[in-house]
């Protein structure tokens, strides 16, 4: 997330850098997109996680406690609420 905001940061000011320039508006998509993209990709990539974040894979599964612990799935509904995971 943090990558992926500087990036976002980056495009605004590339953005307002270009629009001074040129005094001509600019789409502002043209310049946020590759500079949100580019650093997630090769973050992920550098991760090696490039594969999963392309594919989406692993996005429907539910969230891996970091402590060790279970959580109880069966009274998760559809996983809108993440509030009512209890753990084992």
């Amino acid at each position: 997330f943090s990558v992926a905001m500087i990036g976002y940061v980056a495009g605004l000011i590339l953005c307002d850098i270009v629009l001074v320039a040129t005094k001509m508006g600019q789409p502002a998509l043209l310049y946020i997109v590759p500079c949100v993209l580019i650093p997630v990709l090769v973050l992920a990539n550098s991760r090696g996680n490039l594969k999963s974040l392309w594919s989406g894979k692993g996005m429907n599964e539910p969230p891996v406690p970091t402590d060790g612990s279970a959580y109880n799935m069966n009274n998760v509904s559809n996983g809108r609420d993440s509030s009512i995971m209890q753990r084992k």
